[in-house]
């Protein structure tokens, strides 16, 4: 009898964490699809100076615009309503990083590191 009960005292704490974990994740969901979001945009913009050193804001804004981003869990989807705030967001953190130089009238070049 005793051992009835801690075996539903258990699965009724086991419930309780499962009920909580879903809850914390439904609260964070709208940040974590802003970052999925960020961190999509921001690796098309480094695939496109990939294949071209030398890239100028309005293309730059093609690669970005209409992306989505999806938690597997969620039927949410994240879609970029708009680009610019975004990309300035990213060229600013990839300045910061050094990895790009800003030339004239809103161009940027890609720096290479030397092996």
């Amino acid at each position: 009898m005793l051992l009835k009960i801690f075996e539903v005292l258990l699965f009724a704490v086991a419930i309780t964490i499962i009920m909580a974990w879903g809850n914390i994740k439904k609260q964070r969901q709208a940040e974590e699809l802003g970052l999925k979001l960020v961190k999509r945009c921001e690796q098309k913009v480094l695939k496109a100076f990939n294949r071209n050193n030398f890239m100028n804001q309005s293309e730059l804004l093609e690669e970005i615009t209409g992306e989505k981003a999806s938690l597997f869990w969620s039927r949410k989807k994240a879609v970029l309503d708009d680009p610019k705030v975004v990309l300035d967001a990213i060229l600013v953190d990839l300045l910061n990083k050094g990895w790009i130089v800003e030339g004239k009238q809103k161009t940027f070049t890609w720096v290479k590191e030397e092996e």
